[in-house]
């Protein structure tokens, strides 16, 4: 999708988008970190444009509105007098109270996402879990690719994707899932989610069951949990974000002083690649996380904060439950008490279950 705004100027000085121009036109159009620069070549005016995408704007499902930041030739922002209000399939951008023009998008340009090119008729989506991305699952997807059509992506507040101040129920990510498939015209698709994934996953399953061929939910359990949530709670402060540089944030995690920090229990050097992997060098030079902190705690308390067994008594789909040998996330308990809670549970992995 390509979006290029005319300018013009009013007495006042303040530019205001009153058109929408093809690139091949009067306009062209560059991209500066995520920010689109909307130049008309006829007038020589700059205007810029927020990118409707960015993390301040959360677009959720249709209804949601927000402001959209105008800024003159020097970058000054003049004011946020633009309004936009979410009808689905475009942003509507309204000025004092007057249509000004239609932006059609796909929910997809919220994503970054990986999307095999071979078009079989089965679809296969993965959810990876918290702190994660869609490149999580490359070396497993790479398995389905003869067989299923298979789409990754990272999800709302993590990796390369977009990054709403709040929106992180798992009702969110299952919405977000619903909009995706939108998108890509599919209908029914096989859908396999990892911990916070997982319970996205459990969510779509119970509100959109007409669209899952078979569900696997991976180490993860519905119900609540204050435990794990103060134990990923101490995991993120004992990083000390932002670091000076990334061969900081490697010494940090790789030369023992991560480890040192951490319970006996803990295999630091899994752990600690696993968050050096999460790290990524800012524009001024140092180090932070990939994924929005803020969006992992507001995850962790609305993943592990309500009791969800009444999504997985209520199943209408296949689903297989996993779960790993000395998982903290999904107790023994748990495990066993899904196959009492549904007849649509299988805890083994079955030949008619692939």
């Amino acid at each position: 999708m390509h979006i290029i705004a005319v300018f013009n100027a009013c007495r006042c000085g303040v530019c205001y988008p009153y058109a929408i121009a093809h690139p091949a036109q009067t306009s062209r159009s560059r991209s500066i970190s995520g920010t689109r620069i909307y130049e008309n070549t006829s007038q020589n005016r700059v205007g810029r444009i927020r990118n409707p995408y960015a993390d301040f704007i959360s677009r959720g499902r249709p209804g949601h509105s927000g402001k959209i930041t105008i800024l003159d030739n020097n970058g000054t922002a003049r004011r946020n007098f633009c309004q936009w209000d979410n009808i689905g399939s475009a942003i509507v951008v309204i000025w004092a109270n007057l249509f000004i023009m239609t932006i059609p998008m796909s929910y997809l340009d919220n994503f970054h996402y990986t999307l095999s090119k071979d078009a079989h008729s089965k679809k296969l989506v993965f959810l990876h879990g918290l702190m994660g991305s869609g490149a999580n699952w490359g070396r497993i997807s790479r398995e389905f690719r003869n067989t299923f059509q298979v789409l990754t992506y990272d999800q709302r507040g993590h990796g390369a994707s977009f990054k709403p101040i709040a929106g992180y129920q798992p009702e969110d990510f299952a919405d977000d899932l619903d909009g995706i498939l939108d998108a890509l015209m599919w209908d029914k698709v096989f859908l396999a989610g990892h911990s916070m994934g997982g319970r996205g996953a459990l969510n779509f399953a119970h509100r959109f069951p007409g669209r899952i061929e078979k569900l696997v939910i991976e180490d993860v359990g519905p119900g609540t949990s204050a435990s794990n949530i103060k134990k990923i709670e101490n995991l993120l402060s004992l990083v000390p974000t932002p670091f000076p540089s990334k061969a900081a944030a490697r010494h940090f995690f790789m030369a023992g002083e991560f480890e040192s920090r951490l319970a006996t229990n803990l295999n630091g050097k899994i752990l600690g690649r696993y968050f050096y992997s999460n790290i990524v060098q800012t524009e001024n030079g140092t180090a932070d996380w990939r994924f929005s902190k803020e969006a992992m705690l507001k995850s962790i308390h609305a993943g592990f904060g309500t009791d969800r067994w009444h999504e997985v008594r209520e199943l209408e789909v296949p689903t297989l439950i996993i779960r790993g040998e000395h998982s903290d996330y999904l107790t023994v308990d748990d495990f066993n008490r899904f196959k009492s809670a549904s007849p649509m549970v299988k805890l083994k992995f079955p030949r008619s279950f692939s």
